[in-house]
């Protein structure tokens, strides 16, 4: 062949080494990509939001931000799409269950692109609570199963503990776990943070340094769907 492009994705980051939070402990923590599912038309719901221990509809939701992002728990760089992905999934379950009360514990709201500032108002307008301080903790209330989150609301430098019915880790992106294989079959670099690096980010942000091999999407770092659909007209034209 003459060209090859690596469009080989990433992979979601895997929240069970986060202990304090009780992922696979609790049975109502999920992960954003689970929540996307349950909420899907075809998914295991039909689309309803229900909680996962006693198939009821919660009447509080927490999204917890940052999730093996911008930690040295998990990884030092920000996943892009969390944050975007977390006010959708909001407005959501607002538009469906307008009762449902909504809180975003968040590091910092990272709403960069073409008309997410104006969602990100339009969140607030919709009575979603947004507290900058990540929850140290979550625990089960056994009789209940109802949920605990403590933690520092940084702004008003004060801590907080709050009960919600369903908790929503906003799990990150990372680079594929298949990644060395790769790299390897196609002699490519890679940044520190382990995604697959271009020949220069402005001149050549498509090119690998290896000639004749282009890179599209998530290979090269996390972004979301417009970017990564940007990225992948630009490869195939430089293909």
């Amino acid at each position: 062949v003459g060209t090859i492009i690596v469009a080989t994705g990433a992979d979601v980051y895997d929240p069970t080494s986060l202990v304090n939070y009780g992922y696979t402990k609790f049975p109502n923590v999920i992960t954003s990509l689970e929540f996307e599912r349950l909420i899907n038309a075809g998914g295991p719901s039909a689309g309803h939001l229900l909680r996962p221990f006693d198939l009821r509809i919660p009447k509080s939701v927490a999204f917890v931000q940052c999730v093996g992002s911008r930690s040295e728990r998990g990884r030092l760089y920000c996943s892009n799409v969390c944050c975007m992905n977390t006010i959708k999934d909001a407005l959501l379950i607002k538009e469906h269950w307008p009762e449902t009360e909504i809180c975003v514990y968040y590091v910092d709201i990272r709403a960069y692109g073409k008309g997410f500032e104006d969602l990100y108002k339009r969140a607030r307008k919709e009575d979603v609570h947004f507290i900058r301080g990540l929850p140290s903790e979550i625990w089960e209330d056994r009789k209940t199963h109802h949920l605990w989150l403590t933690g520092e609301n940084t702004l008003l430098k004060e801590v907080y503990k709050t009960n919600v019915e369903m908790v929503i880790l906003s799990v990150g992106l990372e680079p594929r776990v298949d990644s060395e294989a790769v790299q390897r079959l196609l002699t490519l670099s890679k940044t520190p943070d382990g995604f697959f690096m271009e020949a220069h980010p402005k001149l050549r942000p498509v090119d690998a340094p290896t000639g004749g091999i282009f890179l599209a999407g998530c290979a090269e770092s996390p972004k979301d769907i417009k970017d990564s659909v940007t990225q992948a007209s630009a490869a195939a034209a430089r293909a």
